[in-house]
């Protein structure tokens, strides 16, 4: 008897869909973060799992997003979250939403899939992870004071600066940049 379920890793035919306002949230921040896991997603968009899971299987199977899998030891949890990063159809989104040169987002895309292919990603995988951690926890803290409000988060894709220094070309490339504001 055939299983209901289908493979992870093939893309399932297409689930038809109108793209929301929130799905464009979603779009843009697997562009900024590089990879979100669906917990991650899930604490940033969602209420409940369910719904979390079947938004994301129809933003994949339309090739907004793509999905990863890499084994990482995990104690008990359960199944292994999906990993997120932007999809083809999702490069026009952010560059309507961002404001980005196409040619920019299409180039950093292309570029993290020849690094996802090459697992050469793994190296950095937990540093992408960290780093979209820690801006999901500034961002949950300022939703929690009054006084204090995020105004900018520049990721750093989009904060790398060219320099040179003693004939050698150098690059700067923080891991963001965060603006806020405090009210008296």
């Amino acid at each position: 008897m055939p299983s209901k379920r289908s493979s992870r890793y093939i893309r399932p035919d297409l689930i038809p869909m109108r793209l929301t306002s929130r799905d464009e949230k979603i779009i843009t921040r697997c562009f900024e973060d590089k990879l979100l896991s669906s917990s991650d997603l899930l604490q940033l968009f969602f209420q409940t799992r369910q719904r979390c899971n079947r938004r994301l299987q129809k933003l994949y199977s339309q090739h907004y997003l793509d999905r990863h899998y890499f084994y990482t030891p995990q104690p008990l949890s359960g199944s292994q979250d999906a990993l997120y990063s932007l999809g083809k159809r999702g490069i026009d989104v952010v560059t309507l939403k961002k404001g980005i040169p196409r040619e920019q987002v299409q180039r950093a895309r292309q570029k993290f899939q020849r690094q996802l292919k090459s697992y050469s990603v793994l190296f950095t995988l937990a540093h992408i992870k960290a780093v979209a951690k820690v801006r999901i926890a500034f961002e949950k803290a300022f939703k929690k004071h009054q006084r204090a409000e995020l105004i900018n988060w520049i990721p750093e894709r989009l904060l790398e600066q060219r320099f040179k220094a003693d004939d050698k070309r150098l690059k700067l490339r923080p891991d963001g940049f965060m603006q806020y504001k405090i009210r008296a």
